[in-house]
């Protein structure tokens, strides 16, 4: 018969203590002795799951406002204007010799709530009564001269102190028609202001 086998299962501590036990029974082969690493093994240390950081939000970028553009109004300078206008050497010289004093006198005028009408007519007469004072070299100005500078030193006083478009507009459409009609009236009536009018052109 075959021969019977036990198998013992020992801690591998132990072992030799069963190898030199006198009951050893010797027709246990010690082939048959299975080593065991270790009877209790440590328990494996379970790795702590790390927790699973959420997705982080971005947040939403709002729309961002485009600036608006901001019209810059530019200075006008009145004096460059007059610089560079169609104006001869001579009458840019008659404007000059009037330009603060008119515009000082029409500033008010032209900063009011009045209309635009009145506004053009009062300026014309502002400046018929002060260019008919001028002298060049002793010499009064021709009637042409002075219709041209006044006409053309208008256009740029408005330019220069007010942002009216529709005054200079206007301006431009009835200047020239609104101060012959001027001079036409200051001929037949005999006034005071007016009457330097008569020797004006």
């Amino acid at each position: 018969m075959d021969e019977d086998y036990v198998i013992i299962k020992i801690p591998k501590i132990e072992r030799d203590k069963y190898i030199e036990m006198q009951d050893f029974k010797s027709d246990v082969k010690l082939e048959s002795i299975v080593e065991l690493s270790d009877v209790n093994p440590e328990p494996k240390e379970e790795k702590e799951e790390e927790p699973k950081e959420e997705p982080k939000e971005e947040p939403k970028e709002e729309p961002k406002e485009e600036p608006k553009e901001e019209k810059e109004e530019k200075e006008v300078n009145g004096l460059l204007l007059l610089s560079v206008s169609s104006l001869t050497v001579y009458q840019k010289q008659i404007a000059l010799t009037i330009y603060d004093t008119i515009k000082h006198a029409i500033h008010i005028s032209m900063t009011d709530d009045s209309n635009n009408i009145i506004k053009i007519t009062m300026m014309l007469g502002k400046m018929i009564q002060h260019i008919e004072k001028v002298k060049i070299k002793d010499t009064k100005p021709t009637g042409n001269d002075k219709k041209a500078v006044v006409i053309e030193l208008g256009r740029i006083l408005i330019q220069e102190m007010t942002s009216n478009i529709e005054l200079l507009e206007l301006y431009n459409i009835v200047a020239e028609t609104t101060l012959e009609t001027m001079i036409n009236v200051s001929k037949v009536v005999n006034v005071a202001i007016v009457s330097k009018c008569c020797a004006f052109f």
